[in-house]
């Protein structure tokens, strides 16, 4: 983070981090403001962005990362969750056509926004060999749009689609889940359900086993940002966990040394439990977080 730089800028009623604060400063800055505000809903957004958007954007998708620290001040939400896919990448219907740019849509959560990233499958259009007269997949490079023939198969391959969220090809189902909505400040932050074509604003296209080295972290990321809030929701009521301090150094230097460990996700689990015992009033997610299995 840059001298004199702020943690977080306000979007609305909702706080945004900056893409430049180290992994520590983080979880610290999401403890304070949980300790001032006393609630999720105002953080909630913003700590899913940084952890998951930007950590994905960091290491799959370096330019955007770059230009988007440049400019923070917008949440970017990260849609990957389809009905019925289980966290498997083959069965992932949302498909990005890399020839023409369009991709086919099929998210269950995608947070609002004027743009989001998808993940989706990649197909490529068939183009003869001149010599052979053989039909071969013909790949897009990465988010140029240029074609450049490829020796994997498109089935090896993933895209992160960057799209608008006002395209006319997306269709919007608001969903009603109170886990998925958010107050700050009288305005609410909601959660879609997204389907439909739209053509891509700019798409990275990587491999799928290198995706599936970040893709478990997310969760990781999401549960040990959780501690931090819960941890200051817990302050701010009066009830300072033990540990907290040092929770935060602990889990900020593993999560910059590649992954939250274990013990970090059971002491953030612990935070969320004692929340929920402790704390009368509280965002119904922290329930569904205290009764998720391990």
């Amino acid at each position: 983070m840059h001298p004199g730089e702020k943690p977080f800028s306000k979007e609305s009623s909702f706080l945004v981090p900056s893409l430049s604060l180290g992994e520590t400063e983080f979880l610290q800055a999401l403890y304070h403001e949980a300790s001032r505000l006393g609630k999720l809903g105002p953080l909630f957004p913003g700590m899913v962005y940084y952890n998951v958007s930007g950590y994905l954007m960091k290491n799959l998708w370096p330019e955007l990362y770059e230009s988007r620290r440049e400019q923070d001040g917008t949440i970017l939400g990260y849609a990957a969750n389809e009905s019925g896919w289980q966290g498997k990448l083959n069965s992932l219907r949302s498909v990005l056509d890399t020839a023409s740019g369009t991709a086919r849509i099929d998210k269950n959560f995608v947070m609002e926004g004027p743009q989001f990233l998808a993940l989706c499958r990649v197909t490529a259009p068939a183009h003869s060999d001149p010599a052979t007269g053989e039909q071969k997949p013909q790949m897009s490079d990465h988010s140029t749009g240029s074609e450049a023939t490829e020796p994997e198969s498109a089935a090896s391959r993933l895209a992160i689609v960057l799209l608008s969220s006002e395209d006319p090809g997306l269709h919007y189902s608001l969903r009603k889940d109170p886990e998925s909505r958010f107050e700050s400040e009288g305005r609410t932050f909601q959660h879609f359900r997204v389907q439909g074509e739209a053509k891509a604003v700019r798409f990275q296209i990587v491999s799928a086993s290198r995706y599936r080295r970040f893709g478990p972290v997310f969760m990781m990321r999401e549960i040990t940002g959780l501690g931090a809030i819960a941890a200051g929701i817990l302050n701010s009521a009066g009830q300072v966990p033990t540990d907290s301090l040092a929770y935060l150094e602990r889990a900020g230097q593993n999560r910059a040394n590649g992954r939250p460990t274990r013990q970090d996700l059971i002491t953030a689990r612990g935070f969320i439990h004692q929340l929920c015992e402790s704390v009368t009033s509280h965002h119904p997610l922290w329930d569904r977080l205290d009764s998720a299995p391990e």
